[in-house]
Formats: C-alpha cells, sequence, structure tokens
C-alpha cells in the first residue's frame, strides 16, 4: 500500500509491521480462543489496534500522495516534497480507487463465493451461489464470503470524502473540529452494515488521524527525536486500555449477578419495594458502567497500539532499516490473497498436516500467508500483462 515515488523507510517498515499483525491475526488453525494460550493472546494483540492502523497509514499516504500542493490541500506544515503526486482531481481519485481497490474486491469476492460452493464442508462460513447472494455480498460486505475484504469498501468511502477532506484541512479551527466529531461517531456509529457504513463511523477517525499526523509531521517533529517517549507512553496507554476493558468484563457481571440476586430477596415479604428498588439503582449503575468502560478501553487500546507501532518502525529504521523488506513492498496483495493461502494450510491441517507439531504448522501459516502472495505478485510483474496486475491490486501506469 506504499504511495507516491519517494518512499519512506520508517513508513515501509510500518506497513510491514501492520500487515504482520493482520497475518498472525488471520493464523489461528481452529475457532480463535480454542487454541493455546500464546495464539490466543496473539491474536487478541493483533485484533485490538491491527485495522485501525492500516487505516492510519492509509490516511498518513493519502495526504502526501494525493491532497498535498496545488489543488490540494494549502498550509500544511509538512509543504509539498513527500507528495509527488499531489493535487489530484476528484474524479482521477476516484477512478484511481475504483481500479485499485473495488475492482480486486469484486474478484477476490467472487473467487471466495465460488470455493465455499465448491468445497462447502471445508469452509467455515455457508454461502450459496445465486443472485441473491451475490447481491447481498455486496449491499453488506462485513457479510461477504470473504468478510475481511469489509476494509476496501470502508476504505474506498474514506477517498470518496476527499473534497470533505480538502475543505476541513485547510483550517486549524476546522480541522480540530471535525477531528472532535468523529470521536465522537466513533463512541456512536451507525448500526447498519449496509455499503459498510458502521464501519465508515468506527474506521473514519483513524483515516482522518492519519492526515492530521501526516499533514502536522508528528511522527518527525515530536516522535523520531525522542523514541523512547512514544514506547513508554504507548506501553502505558494500553495497559490502561486492557484495564478499562477488564473492569467493563466486572460491572457487566456485577449487574447481572446483583440482579439475579435480587430477584430472591424481592420474593420476601417484607422487602419487595425496598429490595426491587435497591437492586435496580445497583444493576443499573454496574452495568450502565460497562459499555462506558469497554468504548473508552478499547480507544486507548487502539491509541496504545497505534503509538508503538510508530516507535517501533521508527526505532527500526534507525537500526534494522531493512526490516521486513522481503514482504514490506506487496503488502497490498498480501491483504487480498494471504487468507487463502492461509485457509489452505488451515485444511491441510485438518487432514493430512494433523500429526504435526500444532505451533509448526500456525508457523507454517504465517509463512504462506506473507511469502505466497509475494511470489504471485512477482510472478504478475514479470508478465505484465494489465489486467491481471488490476486484479491483483498491483500498479499500473496511471493517468492523471
Amino acid at each position: 500500500m506504499a504511495g507516491g515515488d519517494k518512499r519512506i523507510n520508517w513508513l515501509l517498515i510500518l506497513q510491514g509491521w501492520a500487515m504482520l499483525w493482520v497475518v498472525i491475526g488471520h493464523a489461528p488453525l481452529g475457532e480463535p480462543g480454542a487454541g493455546p494460550a500464546w495464539e490466543t493472546a496473539l491474536y487478541r494483540i493483533a485484533y485490538s489496534f491491527h485495522m485501525p492502523l492500516f487505516m492510519l497509514v492509509s490516511g498518513w499516504l493519502f495526504y502526501r500522495t494525493r491532497l498535498v500542493g496545488s489543488g490540494g490541500v494549502s498550509g500544511s506544515s509538512s509543504g509539498s516534497s513527500e507528495g509527488s503526486g499531489s493535487g489530484w482531481r476528484y474524479g482521477a481519485v476516484l477512478r484511481d480507487k475504483a481500479l485499485r481497490i473495488l475492482l480486486p474486491g469484486l474478484v477476490f469476492s467472487l473467487i471466495a463465493l465460488a470455493l465455499k460452493v465448491a468445497f462447502p464442508g471445508e469452509m467455515e462460513r455457508q454461502v450459496s451461489l445465486s443472485a441473491g447472494a451475490v447481491l447481498h455480498t455486496y449491499l453488506y460486505p462485513y457479510d461477504n464470503a470473504l468478510r475481511e475484504l469489509w476494509f476496501l469498501v470502508t476504505l474506498f468511502w474514506m477517498f470518496a470524502l476527499t473534497p470533505l477532506w480538502r475543505v476541513v484541512l485547510r483550517r486549524p479551527w476546522s480541522q480540530w473540529l471535525v477531528l472532535a466529531l468523529l470521536v465522537g461517531l466513533w463512541f456512536f456509529p451507525l448500526r447498519t452494515g449496509l455499503l459498510c457504513l458502521d464501519k465508515v463511523c468506527t474506521h473514519a477517525l483513524w483515516f482522518y488521524l492519519g492526515m492530521v499526523v501526516s499533514k502536522e509531521d508528528f511522527a518527525a517533529r515530536c516522535l523520531a527525536p525522542r523514541l523512547w517517549l512514544p514506547l513508554l507512553a504507548s506501553a502505558a496507554i494500553y495497559l490502561l486500555g486492557l484495564y478499562l476493558e477488564y473492569l467493563a468484563g466486572i460491572c457487566a457481571g456485577a449487574g447481572a449477578a446483583v440482579s439475579a440476586s435480587g430477584v430472591v430477596e424481592s420474593l420476601s415479604p417484607d422487602g419487595l419495594s425496598a429490595g426491587v428498588a435497591s437492586t435496580g439503582f445497583a444493576a443499573g449503575v454496574a452495568s450502565g458502567w460497562a459499555p462506558v468502560c469497554m468504548s473508552v478501553g478499547t480507544l486507548l487500546a487502539i491509541l496504545g497500539g497505534i503509538l508503538f507501532s510508530f516507535g517501533i518502525a521508527l526505532l527500526a529504521d534507525r537500526f534494522v532499516p531493512r526490516i521486513f523488506f522481503s514482504f514490506r513492498d506487496y503488502t497490498y496483495q498480501i491483504f487480498l490473497m494471504g487468507i487463502f493461502a492461509q485457509i489452505f494450510v488451515k485444511i491441510l491441517y485438518r487432514h493430512p498436516l494433523a500429526s504435526f507439531p500444532y505451533a509448526l504448522v500456525w508457523l507454517l501459516c504465517v509463512l504462506v500467508g506473507l511469502y505466497l502472495p509475494v511470489l504471485v505478485a512477482r510472478l504478475a510483474e514479470r508478465i505484465s500483462f494489465r489486467p491481471l496486475s488490476l486484479c491483483l491490486g498491483l500498479r499500473v501506469k496511471r493517468s492523471r
């Protein structure tokens, strides 16, 4: 997903790091949470921040490669030196992103649909091959045959909002006002899966924050000079988020327990009214705080994970600048194809590889998910057939 002609090494590292966690999140060989404790821990860490991180990186890149410069956003503190493709017209942005995002999403959704129909016994969620099923697949992307592709639809919505981003990022007051509004939208999103509108509400914050971070050059000005600070701060924020989520579980459990015990108490003739009143109040307080704690804890865990990831990328850029070099240029192709490779490994684990050590097969699942898409992408680049490249999300000669 790298953008622009001038590559920024720490950002490539960040993309590689984020994609590694995506693949780890898809790697459980059985039902998530049912495997070994180490697998469950890695799975939970991955899903605590990795998709918001990808959305934020996408916003960062979009600002530098599409918005900065002539016709883009004026008055940015970062200047336009990074934006070799800056100031794209809105129509050109939509055409570019439709080819790069919607077309591959369409292709791989149909592939997933065909595989699930052909091998129903090997797939987790069953689908039917009918006009209605295909229509449902595209109207409700999270209920897609390959639901992981919801990210592409949500990301396209972010690009479709380009005129709004251009307006609000021009002035500091509107920039920060919209950021505050998106925080509110994150807490109170739409509750509909139609065209991923619920995901748009919960991920617009991270895409927009990526643009703001890019505009303010936050990584270079605030993080790079003192790398120990983001690493320590992120650990504290992340742990606080986990603690609040833990408290949310306690509050929810306490509310249920108080309600259950109150039913018994209220059955006594002498304490009927008092028992119901006190029980209702205690249960309401306990259960009412649970969603608040959970939401705030989740938000802090995401922020902590993102900040830690930035710190890791900047630190690696200093000491191991070529880390993830073997796959970091193909993160988009890994996202599109890696899940298919991992499904194949999981099927093998249920049959011929069942006698192999669990940890070994899990590691194989991660490595295949990373490197088989890289192999396919490099082969497609050698073939250099434009329709194939477009279907795989590879870059082709662009027009503006």
